[in-house]
């Protein structure tokens, strides 16, 4: 394999800083109201006067209401399209996922249906505020839906870079029996493997992490404990990128070293071909 080729494998893991950004995750916090103004009756007097009052606050309260319902809808449907890319999931665990966003869906519709037929402003209020209190859509679905979608993203990293390990090790050990000097790049290699090992501990923990997380529907306690859960994730998520930033760092070490020693490509020249696929499979995340 040439040095080229394998230049091409590190910079690919270089991908991988991205995974976890804070722009990857949708803002863990709940939408800070609706801004629907669904008071209490008019105090203008006057009944006529006043059921016009009230019929102009339902409107304008249902047309609100049916925005923000259509939000959440497109960021639901925008999520399921992007857990049927992801990589890692097996068919079963995206089917669950993607079950889990379609009750979603049924539930914003069921919602819409009930606000549209809404005549009041008392329970007109009551089912728009059910919009952020009960279902949490924005505070715990779709962030939970991105901390999995990063994680798997983190899963297909650990592949490329292991695939990397293996052409680098076949190097490193092809210059130790030709009576080279490879201590230290059998240092740096050990740290590859730590770092690569752990990033991939991290996202499969970010994963059993959120996974396991239900709406509160109100319950004050279990709000805090679903977003202390959510944001110790994404930090596991954040440990990883660093993971993959120090592996992409030994791997530039230990190819820089094995140029300086002189090794010869044709030691894992056999292997160049699959280290090439290597490469393009990690551009395509």
């Amino acid at each position: 394999m040439t040095h080229k080729k394998l230049n091409s494998i590190i910079a690919s893991i270089a991908l991988a800083a991205s995974f976890a950004t804070a722009n990857a995750l949708p803002a863990l916090a709940q939408t800070a109201g609706l801004g629907i103004s669904v008071g209490a009756s008019s105090s203008l007097g006057g009944g006529t006067l006043e059921a016009n009052v009230q019929a102009n606050l339902v409107i304008r309260g249902k047309a609100r209401a049916d925005q923000e319902i259509t939000r959440r809808d497109d960021a639901l449907n925008k999520l399921n399209t992007r857990i049927q890319s992801m990589q890692k999931l097996i068919n079963s665990e995206k089917a669950s996922l993607s079950s889990t966003i379609q009750a979603q869906l049924n539930d914003m519709a069921t919602l819409k249906a009930k606000i549209d037929a809404d005549t009041d402003t008392a329970t007109l209020r009551t089912d728009v505020q059910s919009i952020t209190k009960a279902y949490r859509i924005f505070a715990l679905v779709i962030p939970e839906g991105a901390i999995i979608a990063a994680a798997d993203r983190a899963e297909t990293m650990v592949d490329t870079a292991n695939t990397l390990g293996v052409k680098m090790q076949a190097r490193i050990a092809a210059d130790q029996a030709a009576g080279k000097n490879v201590s230290a790049e059998l240092t740096a290699y050990a740290d590859f493997q730590a770092k690569v090992a752990d990033a991939n501990v991290q996202a499969q923990a970010a994963v059993s992490e959120v996974s396991v997380l239900t709406p509160d529907n109100g319950d004050q306690a279990k709000m805090q404990a679903n977003l202390a859960a959510l944001k110790d994730a994404h930090s596991k998520l954040r440990v990883a990128q660093q993971d993959f930033v120090a592996a992409r760092k030994d791997a530039g070490t230990i190819v820089k070293g094995l140029m300086k020693l002189g090794g010869r490509a044709s030691a894992s020249g056999s292997a160049s071909g699959s280290a090439s696929g290597g490469a393009t499979t990690g551009g395509s995340q």
